[in-house]
């Protein structure tokens, strides 16, 4: 007797309830597919906030001198799956040039203002000058893929410019076909190999502890959207995956790469999925989930300008107002907590810049703060 299930064999459509009730929210109120104006669950958005705790508290153990025991650096990888995740749910139907446009005003605006305010402060604050060749790299966010004296000359956090850029080209030729696992599978595990052996021959070895790990978190983003978008999987394993797996296996065995970080962010997103209901039903628990989510808010601008003003110009500026040398651990988490308040205006103000440019030049732009009960429109 045929069957009355009308997905195609192989197909993996089925979805719990946490997914279901995003996928609604990412669709908007009345569910429709709406491109142009897909809205992202809270949950997503707290997940991006406690993404950036999780990294915030790996650089501000860094700079205490603390054993980095939960490896807060797990924090990027969240980022980069949320970041597979909603871009399957939301731009696989959107022409390729308003994608490229809307990927270019989130990233740049706000990237280009905070790369000119760390050049200047580097040339005024620590007199070491800043080449052309390395603010040009920088511009283009092309640094991490260019020599390794490149990659933290301005600010260490600038690398995710280039892994997120480089995504996004990725994602335009793998978006049509994210309904087959296999083509999925495939093209994650030789994109991460390439990029391996790219490196590698260009001589850019930090690079490949920072970049290459993370292409797996991304695909590992675009099949779980792909699931809650609705659209069904389909899973029919050929000898090319294989292919693909041993490839990455023997590159990622002869260039020493550790994916411990993907597994560890995928098991911190599982948490946090997991713990969030139960947080709600608290008055704290609660206080918790806005807090995450008005950090999620503005978790880019957050992430590019914090580390520096925390490590680096939080010293400097001991060392000049108090002629403070050799601060203590409390000193240091004082200054700690006091460039995190600046990096708190700085994203404050770089996310209304990012905002103001975007309604100018396409009529929308990031929303503000989705937290509990309001949700608006959030960029990806």
């Amino acid at each position: 007797m045929p069957s009355a299930d009308p997905r195609p064999e192989g197909s993996l459509s089925g979805k719990p309830s946490f997914v279901m009730a995003a996928t609604k929210e990412a669709r908007g109120p009345g569910g429709g597919n709406d491109p142009a104006g897909k809205r992202h669950s809270a949950t997503v958005n707290r997940l991006r906030g406690y993404a950036l705790v999780l990294i915030l508290i790996y650089h501000g153990g860094a700079i205490l001198d603390v054993p980095n025991v939960i490896h807060g650096e797990s924090g990027v990888d969240i980022f980069l799956m949320i970041s597979g995740y909603v871009l399957a749910l939301s731009c696989v139907d959107l022409p390729a040039a308003v994608f490229l446009r809307r990927r270019f005003l989130r990233i740049f605006p706000a990237y280009w203002v905070a790369l000119i305010l760390f050049v200047f402060l580097q040339v005024q604050l620590t007199q070491q000058p800043c080449t052309w060749t390395d603010f040009i790299l920088h511009f283009l966010g092309l640094h991490s893929f260019s020599r390794t004296k490149y990659l933290f000359g301005i600010n260490q956090s600038f690398w995710f410019v280039s892994i997120i850029l480089f995504l996004y080209v990725v994602f335009l030729g793998v978006r049509n076909r994210l309904d087959d696992l296999d083509f999925v599978a495939r093209s994650g595990a030789l994109t991460t190999a390439a990029l391996a052996v790219y490196l590698i021959a260009s001589e850019h070895y930090v690079s490949v502890a920072y970049m290459v790990p993370r292409v797996p978190d991304f695909f590992i983003g675009l099949v779980a959207g792909q699931w809650a978008s609705g659209r069904g999987v389909n899973w029919r394993p050929r000898t090319m995956l294989a292919v693909a797996l041993i490839v990455l296996g023997y590159v990622s065995v002869a260039y020493g790469v550790d994916y411990a970080d993907v597994l560890r962010g995928g098991v911190y997103t599982g948490i946090f999925v997991c713990a969030e209901t139960g947080l709600a039903v608290t008055a704290i628990g609660r206080s918790v989930l806005w807090a995450l989510a008005l950090i999620g808010t503005y978790s880019y601008e957050l992430y590019l300008v914090h580390q520096p003003l925390m490590r680096d110009y939080s010293r400097i500026a001991m060392l000049r107002l108090f002629d403070i040398a050799e601060p203590s651990k409390m000193q240091l988490f004082l200054g700690m907590l006091a460039g995190f308040a600046v990096a708190c205006l700085a994203a404050y103000w770089l996310h209304s810049l990012t905002g103001l440019i975007t309604r100018k030049t396409t009529g929308r732009g990031p929303g503000g703060f989705a937290g509990l009960d309001k949700r608006k429109d959030i960029p990806a």
